[in-house]
């Protein structure tokens, strides 16, 4: 998303915001002159989850991640500066107030939506069209519930991180497909709360994990452990409708989105602190 970034920057430093701290104790993960930093990728997934609204999946993250992996490697010296160009934009983005952010973020969809359809082969073109669609695509409504493809993807990586946390062993594309049938034939019968949970997952699946890779209280996460256990899931079992609606209470997760929204992460609006990472 080359020029989309390009573009951007112009916009702001037109704003007269300074540049960005390019985080050189970062993990590098394409060494080489410049070297690409684990949070240079990360950036990029930020702008793409701000620019849609949305928040990504674990699955998401890693598939871009290889890919983008691949394709830096491959990359000529300033291609690999073009690509740095987030750092700064991310770094310029959390000095903005919500009224200048709504600019850019208007801006930003315009060039990300223009370069996707002139470079469809693009990696992050590709992620971006897979989180535009996924995340305005139905699976179910009822009165002004709208739940989309990306919300129960969202839920089902949920599911298996509720059985063994410390290290999901992450559902396959059958169980997937089982669960989502289970989710289907059984929808009606969820009460009004449980349907409320399951609209806009995404964001808090998302949240979730804030609180659970960032957190250092280990007390705090035993307990929350022991009511993840509560709910019976077991690791590479298909869950049940049961087992689904144990998991959509939201005792099991409302003190990691406190957590999570006291380490200043928001569910969709973008984030001054840059510090906490979310996988």
């Amino acid at each position: 998303m080359k020029k989309a970034i390009s573009v951007t920057l112009l916009i702001l430093t037109a704003l007269l915001f300074a540049g960005a701290s390019l985080w050189a104790d970062e993990k590098i993960i394409i060494p080489g002159e410049p070297p690409i930093t684990a949070f240079a990728v990360d950036c990029h997934i930020r702008l793409i989850e701000f620019v849609l609204t949305s928040r990504l999946t674990v699955g998401q993250k890693d598939a871009f991640l290889a890919e983008i992996t691949r394709e830096c490697a491959e990359m000529t010296t300033e291609e690999k500066a073009d690509f740095l160009e987030a750092v700064a934009l991310v770094d310029s983005l959390s000095e903005l107030d919500e009224e200048q952010l709504e600019v850019v973020q208007a801006d930003l969809a315009d060039d990300f939506a223009r370069t996707a359809a002139e470079v469809p082969e693009d990696v992050a073109s590709q992620l971006f069209n897979r989180l535009q669609k996924e995340s305005s695509q139905k699976v179910f409504q009822e009165g002004e519930i709208l739940i989309t493809v990306q919300a129960v993807d969202a839920f089902v990586e949920y599911l298996a991180f509720l059985a063994q946390p410390d290290q999901p062993v992450w559902y396959d594309a059958s169980a997937t497909a089982s669960i989502k049938d289970t989710l289907t034939s059984n929808f009606a019968g969820l009460s009004h709360a449980e349907k409320d949970v399951l609209e806009d997952f995404q964001a808090g699946w998302y949240m979730i994990r804030a609180a659970w890779q960032n957190i250092e209280d280990q007390k705090k996460k035993d307990a929350w452990r022991q009511g993840f256990a509560a709910c019976g899931n077991k690791p590479g079992v298909i869950p049940d409708i049961k087992i689904i609606k144990a998991a959509l209470a939201e005792k099991v997760f409302a003190e990691l989105i406190d957590t999570a929204g006291e380490y200043g992460v928001e569910p969709y609006e973008w984030a001054a602190e840059l510090g906490v990472r979310v996988w």
